[in-house]
């Protein structure tokens, strides 16, 4: 694994060696306390903060045991990510540069975690009504119910509800543990060093991975700084919103590692979420790895009838020329580990003479190859959308700075007077711009406003919008199974109404984020687009001030920075996390599903005392009816996803874009205009000893050209 300090990527090594230079030129000067130098220091500060949240994001993707934990941990260089918590699991595993190992875990609300365990209770209560009511912070009712679910036979007709079952238990069994880290709102326990392997416990163990909702791992193993690799639930899950994170992580990324098994090969659910993620657009941001089982497979030729296979049934997902890599990450991961247990370096010594050890040792290297260059040109083109300029035009006043200082210290007589005049033009001219910036920017509030709405509002169209037509589409398609002779008229109701639950949730994954999550995505772009060609003019004042400055003070030679043309600046749209219109949804099931089974259960009562063809018109009234509370409630649904969309989402990003734009527009008109309160007490000191110092300023000075040159974005 290459060392992060070298060939592993950086947040833009320019930053840290500018600040390098700053100190330097401040000892040069003796003013390590000169307002403009902090100005420019704190510039800096800034650009990296913006940076560190501009994460270059690598999901994992794959199916359960097709060794998507194993690839990471042999990127890591050590077993740091472990899976084993089943359906119950719903969190992406995130692992971000670190220093030391760290484990930041987030758990659920005391409000979230008691409406869902309430859900599920009402929903078991409404098939048998001898279960206990329980408040999970009453440890006699815990107890109790503890008691009647490992007591009470699990019946034909009840077994179907197992996920509920198994979701009541965890939260009994492990709430005594996990009570300490719950409180009102999220609460973040975070491990450091070798505690942070107690993160495995959390995730390993279904009573314990119930009460988390995110998982944040800090890693020195993993050298890529700016960049965020994530292990993602495994595509054949059968909980419908571990698919949903899954679609909306993807959605999220700049580079999708699709992990398949050589042993298994691609199954029914990897191909429900390859098909999504071609509908999704993101193709060419994939690269598949076959992981290889060195066990099962003796020879090259074997190897190759295999990856044969896999790259058919990639063919018929979408993907005609797969970019894959075909390597064993075990055997990777054995030989990066630091400490290894007897039963690892047998296998490992095992390994050594195997045919196929040579195949995966190549593949592996070219595939760390292409992952360096591709997150290179990921953080590039990040840099590009703006901070490379910001930097790029912070570098020219400081070199404008000292050129002026030069010149000054080379005249015999000082003219003051010249500059301070200078000086007051500057802040007059910078000034009148930044009150019609900020003139623009609240201007354009109304229109961005009108455009995110109305944009929105076409999607969610009752008549052409994408969303409700399919929505519509599914009511038609709608159709309920036959009711079982022998099963109860209630708990044929529930099985009805977690039917239409699980059809609506795979068909709002499957149908409609496949074509919502684009149109979001090219919502976000318009208005980034109009808020860019709103600001455009602005920071193309400050390039010709500087360039106006540059033709009349600068002493750089052919080549230099003078002579490279600035990037167009473009700022993107800040990382928010997308609102799940899924999970919006799922929120509100459970109390739909209780509306719905009650009324089901009266109605029926109503049909059993006039004594009618009871199944046959049970089945068609409980058809129609579930139709129309679902459209009722997909109403609210829908309009308070469109309001979040607006407000929550596109809005609150704009509002986030406007205001880092206003930022660094006054951080570079401040960089235009230079302190010399702090030179006039200095100046003549520095006269006296410009014979030691002008050799050393143009020293520096070269540094800084060479800095400016080795700069360039790739």
């Amino acid at each position: 694994m290459p060392d992060g300090s070298s060939s592993g990527l950086s947040l833009f090594p320019p930053l840290a060696e500018t600040r390098f230079q700053l100190e330097k030129l401040a000892e040069l000067l003796q003013w390590k306390d000169a307002p403009q130098l902090r100005h420019w220091q704190e510039t800096l500060q800034h650009a990296e903060a913006r940076l560190q949240q501009a994460k270059v994001r690598i999901a994992v993707l794959g199916a359960v045991k097709s060794g998507k934990s194993t690839l990471l941990n042999a990127l890591l260089g050590a077993d740091r990510l472990r899976r084993g918590a089943g359906i119950l699991t719903s969190i992406v595993t995130r692992v971000q540069p670190g220093e030391i190992s760290r484990a930041h875990l987030r758990f659920k609300s005391k409000s979230l975690l008691d409406r869902q365990f309430q859900a599920a209770l009402a929903f078991l209560q409404s098939s048998d009504s001898s279960l206990p009511s329980c408040e999970l912070d009453h440890a006699s009712e815990r107890q109790s119910l503890l008691h009647w679910l490992d007591e009470q036979p699990v019946a034909e007709d009840t077994s179907h509800f197992g996920e509920e079952r198994a979701f009541l238990r965890a939260c009994l069994v492990g709430y005594s543990e996990a009570v300490g880290y719950l409180s009102n709102s999220t609460e973040v326990q975070t491990w450091s060093g070798e505690e942070s392997y107690q993160h495995q416990a959390w995730v390993e163990q279904d009573a314990r991975a119930v009460f988390l909702e995110d998982l944040l791992l800090e890693e020195p193993g993993w050298t890529w700084q700016g960049t965020e690799i994530a292990d993602c639930q495994g595509s054949d899950s059968p909980n419908p919103l571990h698919f949903v994170q899954v679609q909306e992580y993807a959605s999220r990324s700049n580079l999708l590692i699709y992990v398949i098994s050589s042993r298994i090969g691609i199954r029914q659910a990897d191909v429900r979420l390859l098909r999504n993620l071609h509908q999704l657009g993101l193709a060419d941001q994939t690269i598949f790895v076959i992981n290889l089982d060195l066990n099962e497979h003796e020879e090259q030729a074997d190897v190759g009838r295999i990856t044969e296979q896999i790259l058919r049934d990639l063919r018929q997902c979408g993907w005609q020329q797969p970019h894959y890599f075909t390597f064993s990450a075990l055997h990777l991961l054995l030989q990066r580990k630091l400490e290894l247990t007897t039963r690892e370096q047998k296998q490992l010594e095992f390994w050594q003479d195997h045919p196929v050890f040579q195949i995966s040792a190549n593949a592996w290297k070219i595939f760390q190859e292409e992952l360096h260059l591709r997150l290179v040109h990921q953080q590039s083109q990040t840099l590009l959308a703006g901070e490379w300029s910001h930097w790029q035009r912070l570098h020219r006043q400081v070199s404008e700075f000292v050129e002026r200082l030069q010149a000054t210290l080379s005249t015999e007589n000082l003219d003051w007077e010249e500059w301070q005049s200078e000086l007051q033009h500057r802040q007059r001219y910078l000034r009148y711009h930044e009150q019609n910036l900020q003139h623009t920017l609240k201007g354009g509030e109304k229109k961005w406003r009108q455009h995110i709405d109305h944009g929105v509002r076409a999607l969610f169209d009752r008549q052409e919008g994408r969303i409700w037509s399919s929505l519509e589409r599914f009511l038609k398609q709608l159709e309920l199974t036959s009711p079982k002779d022998n099963f109860s008229p209630n708990i044929q109701s529930m099985l009805w109404v977690q039917e239409v639950r699980e059809q609506l949730l795979r068909w709002v994954v499957d149908e409609i984020n496949v074509s919502l999550l684009p149109e979001i995505a090219r919502l976000r772009s318009e208005i980034t687009v109009l808020v860019n060609q709103a600001v455009e003019p602005f920071f193309e004042v400050l390039d010709e001030l500087q360039q106006k400055e540059y033709q009349l003070h600068s002493r750089l030679q052919k080549g230099s920075l003078s002579s490279i043309e600035s990037p167009k600046v473009y700022w993107q749209f800040p990382e928010i996390e997308p609102i799940s219109f899924t999970t919006t949804l799922a929120f509100q099931t459970p109390e739909q599903l209780r509306s719905w089974l009650l009324y089901g259960q009266s109605w029926f009562r109503a049909l059993w005392r006039k004594e009618r063809n009871l199944q046959r018109e049970f089945h068609q009234q409980s058809q129609r009816e579930l139709k129309r509370q679902l459209l009722e409630n997909l109403d609210f649904d829908v309009l308070n996803y469109q309001e979040n969309l607006k407000y929550r989402y596109l809005w609150s990003g704009t509002q986030q874009l406007l205001e880092t734009i206003l930022v660094c527009w006054q951080e570079s008109a401040r960089g235009c205009q230079a302190d010399l309160s702090g030179l006039l007490g200095q100046l003549e000191r520095l006269r006296s000893e410009r014979k030691q110092l002008m050799p050393l300023l143009l020293q520096w000075q070269s540094n800084w050209r060479e800095l400016s040159i080795r700069s360039l974005p790739v």
